[in-house]
């Protein structure tokens, strides 16, 4: 079997890449296959709400009014990552006979992050105190190839946030915001798994004859709702708010093969629970709830640049997020 070249860091991206890479060449049962795929879908599809708030992420609870001289705009770029929990990437490779490399498991306390990135926007409002922003990252379709691993991804959105308290001398900004998000990655490794690979589902063998491609996908939209407060003070800005995200996400994993399952192999994977097509197999999990966020940070003022640090906690999903933003602001 084909090993695969891993040219970055650890993130959620190459954890895939480390066991499609080395997925063992002897057959599997298809409740091996469905549990390796459908517990890093489900740990994916909880995370997906809290990786998606990363972008726009100013310190400045309200940044002013458009409709002035100059007016109250910013733009600048976010990096940024959550985590998802590391007993689903330790599942998967544990249900694939695989040994967890000791790159993640350093990860074992905190989470293995999911990288995210945007360019942002964030303009004032005309009239009322409000302000909105606009964030949109991408790879393209098929953007990032780094020898036999390539990868999507794209995260957009917006909000538009009311100041229900505006700064004086002793008074901090303090607004309200309602946005939306929306995510979508995939990550796939060509010919990642061998010829004669076999799926045992009960009372057959289901056998591919040609190689096959590894991928996993997911995709959310989230609701966003927040509140924050800051608090200008020489060249900081400290800030900290609280959020609840509403996300309908879905990830899924599986194998795309060369060959074409017959219509008795399909039914047998089918009836084992296994989603199919005429070449691919493969698990999905949908998640449909809440995350309550707490989050909070500073920014370093220099003239009209503004370095923004960002820590936040998903209380319900047991993740965290951190972000790194750099942007000019009027």
């Amino acid at each position: 079997m084909k090993k695969k070249a891993l040219v970055f860091g650890v993130t959620v991206f190459l954890l895939f890449a480390f066991a499609a890479a080395a997925l063992p060449a002897q057959d599997i049962t298809s409740d091996g296959f469905k549990k390796a795929f459908q517990d890093f879908a489900d740990g994916m599809a909880s995370s997906l709400p809290l990786t998606s708030t990363v972008g726009n992420n100013t310190s400045d609870a309200y940044i002013g009014q458009l409709l002035r001289v100059p007016p109250n705009i910013g733009f600048g770029l976010t990096v940024g990552a959550a985590t998802i929990p590391y007993g689903t990437v330790e599942s998967l490779f544990e249900e694939l006979n695989l040994s967890v490399p000791s790159e993640i498991k350093n990860f074992d306390t905190i989470g293995v992050p999911n990288p995210a990135y945007t360019i942002d926007a964030r303009i004032g409002g005309f009239i009322l105190p409000f302000d909105f922003g606009l964030k949109f990252g991408t790879l393209g379709d098929g953007g990032l190839n780094a020898g036999d691993l390539e990868m999507d991804y794209l995260l957009a959105g917006g909000d538009v946030r009311y100041a229900v308290m505006q700064q004086g001398v002793v008074r901090p900004n303090i607004s309200v915001g309602l946005g939306y998000n929306y995510m979508r990655g995939r990550i796939l490794v060509p010919d990642a798994v061998s010829e004669n690979y076999e799926i045992e589902v009960p009372g057959d063998n289901v056998q591919f004859a040609a190689a096959g491609d590894a991928f996993m996908e997911w995709e959310t939209h989230v609701i966003d709702l927040k509140a924050q407060v800051s608090k200008s003070l020489l060249i900081l800005t400290p800030y900290a708010g609280v959020g609840a995200a509403y996300g309908i996400s879905n990830a899924g994993g599986g194998m795309k093969f060369n060959d074409t399952l017959t219509e008795t192999d399909r039914q047998a994977l089918k009836d084992a629970g296994i989603d199919v097509d005429d070449r691919e197999v493969s698990v999905t999990s949908d998640v449909t709830g809440w995350s309550l966020r707490v989050f909070g940070g500073t920014s370093i003022n220099i003239m009209l640049l503004r370095l923004d640090l960002g820590l936040g906690y998903d209380i319900l999903g047991e993740n965290f997020v951190g972000t790194v933003g750099a942007r000019v602001q009027l």
